[in-house]
């Protein structure tokens, strides 16, 4: 006897680390590196099928996808739920409208790439370099965005909700604009980011102007100037850190 329902599940998670880590077959192992090969590939049904091929396998989240060099590669909205992707070449990587849920990209090179409207919710991304990537209307949730480079980040109406970040990194983001912030409330504009301020002035907004900014980032007037004395406190010590 297994000793019950505790038992029962300790020899399933037994067995199915056993499982994983039961070393590949010459044919599965040249089989896995063709589909890499593949994802490279320059037309882009060559790269789709490659890529179904590897997704019903289940080899995303195996692996097989660790350190790999997919820079530029156009995967779309594609479902890489819990893929283990850590310290991947994704630069330029299409992304767009993609399923990461859970995903390990810790130490990952994501820099340029396209994450818009990606699913990130619980992904881990500590140590990642998302350098200029774009992550609008993105769900970062829960993730682990902890020693990940956000120079020049484009996050605008991204929900943050208990993503693990620090203000050192938010200050060095491209743009907050309509975000969701870790504590749960509305971006009020504080840390007068770039990419935020010139879409105000695109706009024909008076970046200068209370109510105004105000009105921009949809927070009260007391809610904007609130921030903007937090960042007059705060931002020359954060920028000098």
């Amino acid at each position: 006897m297994l000793g019950g329902s505790g038992g029962i599940r300790g020899a399933i998670q037994r067995l199915i680390e056993n499982l994983t880590q039961r070393e590949d077959s010459p044919e599965v192992q040249r089989e896995k590196f063709e589909l890499l090969q593949r994802l490279n590939h320059s037309e882009e049904e060559v790269v789709q099928l490659a890529l179904q091929t590897l997704l019903v396998r289940g080899w995303h989240r195996d692996g097989t996808l660790k350190a790999a060099s997919l820079e530029g590669v156009y995967f779309g909205a594609v479902d890489l739920s819990e893929a283990d992707m850590r310290r991947s070449n994704l630069r330029q990587i299409q992304l767009n409208g993609a399923n990461l849920t859970g995903a390990n990209l810790a130490e990952a090179d994501l820099t340029s790439a396209n994450l818009t409207g990606t699913s990130l919710v619980k992904a881990n991304l500590e140590g990642a370099n998302l350098h200029g990537a774009f992550l609008y209307e993105s769900n970062l949730s829960r993730a682990n965005l902890r020693e990940a480079n956000l120079w020049d980040v484009r996050l605008g109406t991204t929900n943050l909700m208990e993503a693990m970040i620090d203000p050192e990194q938010m200050i060095a983001v491209n743009a907050l604009h309509n975000a969701t912030m870790p504590d749960g409330d509305r971006y009020d504009g504080r840390f007068n980011l770039p990419g935020d301020v010139d879409l105000a002035k695109f706009l024909m907004i008076d970046v200068e102007d209370t109510q105004s900014m105000a009105v921009f980032y949809g927070v009260s007037v007391g809610r904007y100037a609130e921030g903007q004395r937090w960042a007059q406190d705060n931002l020359p010590n954060l920028r000098t850190s």
